[in-house]
């Protein structure tokens, strides 16, 4: 049985020498960076925006239902943190449903689809507001 709501451990930071059969995680660039360049043509400014736009919906819909089972995160954290020492037992029976919906498959995939949505539309978007900065610079001496 649990006695108390675990707490958070710092992470600990190494110095010195990198440990032998060390391996460094790889840093993994997402695919919309290669192929969402640089905007060079109307034509491609047009299909950024209409990737966006398409996108744009589903990253909308998907970040509230995340925001929504994080709120309910956050409002189990503070039940747990409130129970009294002799509630053990329901402690336990809350710590077992608060794990299984934060480990839930379905909730990391949509979150993960989330973020990555996240990312790659304000990609697209700097790479829109990029060429028309630059479409207007080139208006002015037309």
């Amino acid at each position: 049985p649990i006695h108390g709501v675990p707490k958070a451990v710092p992470a600990k930071v190494l110095q010195g020498a990198i440990p032998s059969g060390h391996i460094p995680k790889p840093v993994i660039v997402p695919d919309y960076i290669a192929k969402y360049p640089t905007i060079k043509t109307d034509e491609e400014r047009d299909q950024y925006r209409a990737v966006f736009n398409d996108q744009y919906a589903e990253y909308k819909e998907l970040h509230s239902e995340v925001q929504s089972t994080m709120k309910k995160f956050d409002e189990m954290d503070a039940m747990m943190n409130s129970l009294p020492q002799h509630e053990v037992d329901r402690i336990n029976r809350i710590l077992q449903e608060y794990q299984r919906k934060k480990k839930d498959p379905t909730f990391l995939e949509k979150k993960e689809r989330c973020d990555y949505l996240k990312n790659k539309l304000s990609h697209i978007k700097q790479k829109i507001q990029e060429y028309d900065k630059v479409m207007e610079w080139n208006d002015g001496y037309g």
